[in-house]
C-alpha cells in the first residue's frame, strides 16, 4: 500500500488531457449554443457567430508551457492568425460585430474539473 501512494504522490498531473478537455468544451459549446442559455446575439449578415465559423472547431487547440516551476496551459487559435483574429472579434466584439464570450464563459465553469484533476495527482 505505501509504494502505491508513493507512485500516486509522485506522479504528475495530465497537463495534455485538461488542455484537451478544454477544447473540447469550446467545441461543444459552438456546437449546442442555440441549446445552451449563453444570451449571445443572433448572427446578422456577417457570418461571424460561432456556429457559422466552422472553421474555428479546426482551428481551435491548446498548448501546454512549462517554463521553471510553472505549468500553464494556453487554449485558442495558435497556427492561423487570419482565425485568431476572427475569434479575438466574437469573443470581445467589434464596433460592429458584438460579443459573444466563448472562452470567458467556459472556461471558468472548468475550474472545478481542473483543480481535481490537479488535486488527483497529489496527497497531502
Amino acid at each position: 500500500m505505501k509504494q502505491r501512494l508513493t507512485a500516486i504522490k509522485n506522479s504528475k498531473p495530465d497537463y495534455d488531457a485538461i488542455g484537451k478537455h478544454l477544447v473540447d468544451k469550446l467545441k461543444f459549446t459552438i456546437r449546442t449554443q442555440h441549446s445552451l442559455p449563453l444570451n449571445w446575439p443572433p448572427s446578422g449578415g456577417d457570418g461571424l457567430a460561432w456556429h457559422e465559423t466552422g472553421l474555428l472547431l479546426d482551428s481551435l487547440d491548446y498548448r501546454v508551457i512549462r517554463e521553471n516551476n510553472t505549468v500553464n496551459i494556453l487554449v485558442g487559435v495558435f497556427s492561423l492568425p487570419e482565425r485568431a483574429k476572427i475569434v479575438l472579434w466574437l469573443e470581445y466584439g467589434t464596433d460592429e460585430i458584438p460579443e459573444r464570450p466563448l472562452f470567458r464563459t467556459v472556461i471558468p465553469n472548468e475550474k472545478e474539473y481542473i483543480l481535481e484533476q490537479l488535486k488527483s495527482k497529489h496527497i497531502d
